[in-house]
């Protein structure tokens, strides 16, 4: 259905209007009928009072004439004054045959009625006919409205004669037809005051109401949940603001307990993801365990043997090609040696005897052994730690072999001329060493997964992509955490954050 162009106040209070309208100019014109049949009953009653009495005084003159020769009534005789005395239009005496004695009608008007003498004759009483109408129009003009009355004259019990009188009754329309103006004025005056009360009931009990509604309405469907409508008013409108809240309510009850729901689930994927981490790690873990077991024991002894026949030949041969192509083969022997060892501490690093170490010595160790290395005498290594910090709880060749991991890794990201910087401090219930460099940084999809044992973003044999996963598991054995700050372009941060003794 399609929305109406009118708003529910217009609507009503034009039914109100029409209603009340129609109510009060009906209630009026019934009492204006009724008080214009009184008014006609009152006139025709004094008229024929009138006639009668007329009719009395007259009876011995009419009986007289009747007598008499001549048979009329001389010209100074006071009947001639009955039409100012009676307020009649048009009159006719007759005598007991019906005729005229004395006649004043101008019009011919009493000729229509005739037959009213015949009847007359018979009866006691005057006879009356009536010719009214009246428009219910306010504002029409009156019609040709009157009154015959027709009335024997008797005297000593017998008829002498008959009166006739035609009296105007457009006095009277003329008298209604105002009262009617008047009334519709006042139904005017007391419907547009009705009306505009009404109007001011409904906008305030009603209309006001309803649009509180549309407009918690609208708060509800942006969101906003909070939004609460006053329970005053009519009982109806009381209860649907109730009804309102009540529902508002609910639905924030409903929401709350979707966040929290919401909230448990992301934890449970959370946990699921973080299972997943560990259990694809633990997969690698014991493949790794199983391929660094087998290679142990295949090719541990057998590589040993190697090793020591190179160097026995490399110390008994003179300098020279042969020399130089069994040192490069020591050297890749030796790389093959290393890189079964780090399977084998992946594998299984064991946990060694922890012990309280000062982090921070641990870190300048770090920093010592490798600037004597390759590759540091370009770049500037910067130590910016404190005397000392609070003992940590962990072996410390481990902790050791975490810093050199995340310098190492400092100085592959950086140029020759970059700089590494090495900090410390502690928090309230934690010790903190950062490893910064001013590198090239990562992308995010490579710092998601720079702790995953094998990922490496560096070139073939520069790297095995174990040194950053071995450190993190040191870490986490030790109850502590590494953290990375990098973005590409602007360097990394590692941070090592461990429990201070307590």
């Amino acid at each position: 259905m399609s929305k109406r162009r009118f708003g529910l106040q217009t609507e009503v209070v034009v039914s109100i209007v029409l209603l009340m309208g129609a109510a009060l100019l009906f209630s009026g014109l019934l009492i204006l009928k009724i008080a214009e049949t009184q008014i006609l009953d009152q006139r025709l009653a004094g008229a024929s009072l009138a006639l009668q009495t007329t009719a009395r005084a007259l009876a011995p003159d009419l009986a007289q004439i009747a007598e008499s020769p001549t048979g009329s009534f001389e010209k100074d005789h006071p009947v001639r004054l009955l039409p100012a005395q009676l307020g009649a239009t048009a009159w006719q005496i007759l005598d007991r045959d019906l005729a005229p004695l004395v006649q004043e009608d101008r019009f011919g008007r009493l000729m229509f009625y005739k037959d009213d003498l015949g009847l007359a004759r018979y009866g006691e009483g005057p006879l009356f006919s009536v010719s009214y109408s009246t428009s219910l129009l306010p504002f029409a003009g009156p019609a040709d409205n009157f009154a015959v009355l027709t009335l024997p004259v008797r005297h000593e019990a017998q008829r002498v004669g008959t009166i006739q009188a035609l009296f105007s009754l457009d006095d009277v329309s003329r008298q209604l037809m105002e009262a009617r103006r008047v009334a519709l004025v006042y139904v005017g005056l007391y419907g547009t005051i009705l009306a505009l009360f009404g109007m001011f009931l409904l906008r305030r009990n009603v209309i006001r109401p309803v649009r509180l509604l549309i407009e918690g309405t609208r708060q509800v469907a942006g969101g906003n949940l909070d939004h609460k409508l006053s329970e005053e008013g009519p009982r109806e409108i009381a209860e649907l603001a109730g009804a309102f809240n009540a529902m508002t309510g609910a639905l924030s009850h409903s929401r709350a307990q979707t966040e929290a729901n919401i909230a448990v689930l992301e934890r449970t994927n959370q946990d699921l993801q973080q299972a997943r981490r560990e259990l694809i790690l633990s997969e690698k873990m014991a493949s790794v365990g199983h391929l660094a077991a087998g290679m142990a024991h295949e090719i541990g002894n057998p590589l040993g043997a190697i090793i020591g026949y190179l160097g026995f030949l490399k110390q008994e041969l003179p300098d020279g090609r042969e020399a130089d192509v069994i040192g490069r083969s020591l050297e890749e022997a030796e790389r093959i040696n290393r890189l079964v060892k780090d399977l084998l501490d992946y594998a299984a690093p064991g946990r060694g005897e922890a012990e309280w170490v000062d982090p921070s010595a641990v870190a300048r160790d770090a920093c010592d052994i490798l600037r004597s290395q390759g590759g540091w005498k370009e770049r500037q290594l910067v130590t910016d730690l404190p005397v000392g910090l609070p003992a940590v709880f962990i072996p410390r060749h481990k902790l050791l072999q975490v810093f050199v991991n995340l310098l190492l890794n400092a100085r592959d990201a950086t140029s020759a001329d970059g700089v590494i910087r090495v900090s410390g401090g502690t928090t309230d219930q934690s010790v903190w060493i950062a490893v910064a460099d001013n590198g090239t940084g990562m992308a995010p999809e490579v710092k998601a997964n720079i702790f995953d044992p094998f990922f490496t973003t560096k070139f073939t044999g520069k790297g095995r992509g174990l040194g950053l996963s071995v450190s993190h598991r040191i870490i986490d054995e030790a109850d502590g955490r590494i953290d990375v700050e990098s973005d590409p372009g602007r360097g990394t941060v590692f941070t090592v954050w461990l429990k201070q003794q307590g």
